[in-house]
């Protein structure tokens, strides 16, 4: 009987180790997604890998932690060229905005399975938004007609742009937008820079996310319209929590 006892004790801790030990296999290697929102064929490296893709995304898959080289070109033409710190375990979606790789999102591989982007297919997730953020999965409250040109005459009498931004910082915490108000904003300023910088200052806040291409049609520049969708592609992660 004893002996019994000792194999079957002998038994459950070799499973026990198993177990435990399947998490670490799983977070042994992390992975590195590249989001480039502008249109185009580009060539992403990652250490000494490359992907060409016209489709925007760029997956790296098994990589150990550490920093390595990230190099982007379009048309054999360098774009942008800095180096990532690869966190051990985590899948990090980056995305290419304003000439700047910025991680969007981590993924804890060893808590939970994802698609081939960043969708979870098991539980045990955690949708939790950042800290300062408080209407990040519900927007505040969507500004009436009256409030909202209210806030319009404000920015009109701001005599630059500059003053105009600080109007909207103001305001935007506390209200909701929609994408045609934005676009009215947009309007109102003088130069590109704060239109761009208007959107990304309202955008958070935008109750209709799903017209947001109506808002490339506010600027004349292909290059305005790239740092549009960048803001546009960032939010969109955020939305969801990161």
């Amino acid at each position: 009987m004893n002996t019994i006892k000792l194999i079957t004790i002998t038994a459950l801790v070799f499973l026990c180790s198993l177990v435990n030990a399947q998490p670490s296999f799983r977070t042994a290697f992390s992975e590195y997604f590249i989001e480039v929102p502008a249109r185009g064929r580009f060539t992403v490296s990652l250490g000494d890998e490359s992907i060409s893709s016209i489709n925007g995304r760029f997956r790296f898959f098994d990589i150990r932690e550490g920093r390595y080289p990230v190099v982007i070109e379009a048309n054999n033409k360098v774009i942008y060229r800095s180096d990532v710190f690869v966190k051990p375990g985590i899948r990090t979606i980056a995305v290419l905005n304003q000439d700047a790789l910025r991680p969007v999102k981590d993924l804890d591989l060893g808590r939970c399975s994802y698609d081939n982007w960043d969708k979870p297919l098991t539980e045990g997730y955690s949708n939790r938004p950042p800290m300062g953020r408080p209407y990040l999965n519900n927007c505040p409250p969507l500004m009436t007609s009256s409030a909202f040109e209210r806030f319009s005459k404000s920015l009109r009498q701001a005599s630059f742009d500059k003053n105009k931004l600080s109007v909207i910082d103001l305001t935007a915490p506390y209200a909701g937008f929609t994408v045609d108000q934005v676009i009215d904003v947009v309007r109102l300023m003088a130069f590109s820079d704060g239109k761009v910088s208007a959107v990304r200052k309202m955008f958070p806040s935008v109750t209709d996310p799903e017209n947001a291409f109506m808002l490339l049609d506010a600027f004349d520049f292909q290059k305005d319209k790239d740092k549009v969708k960048s803001i546009i592609v960032t939010e969109r992660y955020q939305r969801v929590g990161g």
